[in-house]
């Protein structure tokens, strides 16, 4: 069972059982839209277990480059099993917890 999340301007999904991962991630921005520093955007809200990646996007790793601002992913977000695009705060930051989410007022597609 998948379901889009209202309430956000960006792609993100409610996944009611397991989600298994794999293929391209393809993402891009609106025309206009600056990423922010410390932004979290979770792309998969999902129930069950998450497995796998996308491919050539470990743990961690580099979404791309956006306005000239990095964007990275973790598959291991809020409770352990949420995926999630991020930046980060400054140098030498981790993934924010989730208590220090900022979402997005315009979106990523």
């Amino acid at each position: 069972m998948v379901g889009i999340v209202s309430g956000t301007d960006y792609d993100a999904f409610n996944i009611g059982e397991n989600l298994s991962i794999s293929g391209l991630l393809n993402m891009g921005r609106f025309k206009g839209f600056a990423l922010g520093s410390g932004q979290v955007f979770e792309i998969f809200d999902v129930a069950g277990m998450t497995t796998g990646l996308f491919d050539g996007l470990n743990e961690g790793g580099l979404v791309g480059l956006f306005g000239g601002r990095e964007l990275f992913i973790t598959y291991h977000f809020g409770d352990g099993n949420e995926v999630a695009l991020f930046t980060k705060a400054g140098p030498g930051s981790t993934v924010p917890e989730p208590s220090t989410v900022l979402l997005l007022a315009s979106g990523l597609a």
